[in-house]
């Protein structure tokens, strides 16, 4: 899970995709009204983002 701030001006939509391509199972949140320290400045959007991840974890498929 990377969680990205809104407003955020150290993770900017470059830095997310550049983390996804470089780790296509990565999932990428971005919760509204936050900047760099998410869980500070928007401690219920945080806190969605990560039930809504946990949510929706599925356990990884043996590669054959």
């Amino acid at each position: 899970l990377f969680i990205k701030g809104g407003v955020s001006k150290f993770t900017s939509a470059e830095l997310a995709a550049l983390v996804q391509a470089h780790c296509p199972h990565v999932v990428v949140a971005e919760v509204a009204n936050s900047g760099h320290h998410v869980p500070l400045d928007n401690p219920a959007g945080f806190t969605q983002a990560v039930k809504t991840f946990l949510l929706n974890v599925t356990e990884p498929r043996d590669s054959e």
